[in-house]
């Protein structure tokens, strides 16, 4: 909020993925979940508000989000991890890549070596 973060999470995901397109989508639609609940408590409490960004740093779950057409490498991705796209459609939230080395939660997210 006002350029701060305000949410994040860790957690184990409840499925098992098959590539790591797969669980980048899995977690993008958690964070399309909680986006949208922010979003709404925002505009109730009366304050103007903008697409939520969300910052991605695999592209293969990226560019699958913003691109409808089928994939023949990603048919087993289970289609409610898709709804991401209608977030995107509507406006409610906007997808940005950031590499891996410039994700500020990432120390609080990985083991440390």
């Amino acid at each position: 909020l006002n350029g701060g973060i305000i949410s994040w999470s860790c957690k184990t995901q409840s499925t098992i993925a098959r590539s790591t397109c797969e669980a980048e989508c899995v977690a993008l639609d958690h964070c399309n979940q909680n986006a949208i609940c922010l979003k709404s408590l925002i505009e109730e409490m009366g304050f103007p508000s903008q697409a939520i960004q969300i910052f991605e740093d695999n592209l293969s779950s990226l560019m699958l989000s913003k691109n409808p057409e089928f994939h023949q490498k990603t048919k087993h991705i289970n289609i409610k991890y898709h709804a991401i796209r209608g977030s995107i459609a509507a406006g409610q939230i906007e997808l940005q890549h950031v590499g891996t080395e410039f994700m500020c939660v990432d120390p609080l997210t990985k083991a440390l070596y």
